[in-house]
């Protein structure tokens, strides 16, 4: 069973961050932060203790819902989880008095206990299993200020159906089931200021699994392990752009994952260049070797281009590659010069994986670009080319989207 440690209160009003082992700088705001030593920062799951949900009126004029809920029973996860029913919507909004009078008498062996508390449903777990649990009571109908529905006053059934189910078996897994990398290092260009680190919660047959009781951002405690410095807050981690690794670890050890972070351009072998007209309020136009690209009112004159799927010796990049690493260049500019992108004013070309310039276009004819970037795969370099003919140029958007180098 991957859950292991200290018995956390529940609600939580947010992930608690626990720092073990040498002392944690802190930063503006208190959050605390991982120095450059090797450090050891701890995420401890969020637990859910109770939800809302909200009745409906059926045809026959019962306030009823059918709800499935899912729990998670392992060791520091409470026992008790409490379902509060509001009022139905009438005309848009929700109206009325919801009072829960009784539940059906559940056998002796069920997988859960059910109690009224204060106008609460208290599902209480004993074991793994399924159960159905009745709750029945009163709705009254209030003003809702228009014809729909019964007049107010109107005292109605309450009917609300909980399909439980009580799962006592679920594997802690970081980075989700389709993280970059797989089982060995994944390696980040470090493009970004801040990764979130998807958690999710596994079955038998590694398919996801979600709980009432334990919050979908938060599911279970994990640990940080960095020589990187890191600010965590929830599930977001903001990451030092110094080179460091970084690794993962699931409350118990059942699962691990390790980054590379801030990788440099020399580790970067092979990468996938897109070129393209951005649309202007309307689709851009893919500019590929040969193509016509015709003017219109929607596109704005230039080629820009993109750096897409990146790939190092040992599997891909996790993020997008450093768009600085490359450069263009024209080798037509009678009719395609090379300016600096001004992102402000671009639709499309804004962003870590696009490059910050473009080919502006002068006249109708043909564009020859390339991109370069030299420092690429140990200094070997790489080099992406495109040639395509444009044609009535007059015709594309008249958006300022470049200023000269």
């Amino acid at each position: 069973m991957p859950f292991h440690g200290r018995r956390l209160r529940a609600p939580s009003a947010a992930c608690a961050l626990l720092l073990v082992g040498c002392g944690a700088p802190t930063v503006a705001g208190g959050r605390p932060a991982l120095d450059h030593a090797r450090s050891r920062l701890t995420l401890a799951r969020e637990l859910v203790s109770r939800r809302s949900v909200q009745l409906r009126l059926d045809d026959a004029g019962t306030a009823t819902v059918v709800r499935p809920v899912r729990l998670l029973r392992a060791s520091g996860v409470p026992d008790e989880y409490a379902i509060a029913f509001t009022p139905p919507r009438v005309c848009q909004r929700p109206s009325g008095t919801v009072s829960v009078e009784h539940i059906d008498t559940l056998d002796v062996d069920a997988p859960v206990a059910a109690e009224l508390r204060d106008g609460e449903v208290v599902l209480r777990t004993r074991t793994a299993g399924v159960a159905e649990v009745h709750v029945r009571g009163v709705y009254v109908h209030g003003d809702a200020g228009c014809a729909d529905g019964a007049p107010p006053g109107t005292r109605t059934a309450l009917h609300a159906t909980l399909r439980v189910e009580v799962n006592e078996d679920a594997r802690p897994r970081l980075g989700g089931t389709e993280r970059c990398g797989g089982d060995d290092v994944a390696s980040f260009a470090a493009t970004g200021t801040q990764v979130t680190l998807p958690l999710a919660l596994l079955d038998e047959h590694g398919e996801d699994l979600r709980f009432d009781n334990i919050s979908p951002l938060v599911p279970f405690e994990v640990s940080i392990e960095s020589d990187v410095s890191v600010i965590a807050e929830r599930n977001l981690l903001r990451f030092g752009g110094e080179r460091g690794h970084v690794r993962f670890v699931a409350a118990g050890g059942a699962d691990s994952w390790a980054w590379e972070w801030a990788v440099p351009p020399s580790e970067i072998v092979d990468a996938t260049v897109r070129f393209y007209v951005p649309g202007s309020a309307g689709s851009p136009a893919e500019v590929t070797e040969g193509v016509r690209v015709q003017g219109s009112h929607r596109r704005l004159a230039g080629v820009f281009f993109q750096i897409r799927d990146a790939v190092l010796a040992r599997g891909p990049l996790c993020d997008a590659a450093d768009a600085r690493w490359f450069h263009l260049e024209s080798e037509t500019p009678q009719v395609c010069r090379v300016v600096s992108v001004d992102s402000q004013a671009c639709d499309g070309c804004s962003g870590p994986s696009f490059g910050h310039q473009a080919a502006a276009l002068v006249r109708d004819g043909v564009c020859t670009v390339r991109v370069e970037a030299p420092q690429l795969d140990h200094g070997a370099g790489l080099i992406r080319r495109v040639s395509a003919e444009f044609v009535g140029i007059e015709n594309f958007a008249e958006v300022t989207i470049a200023q000269a180098p």
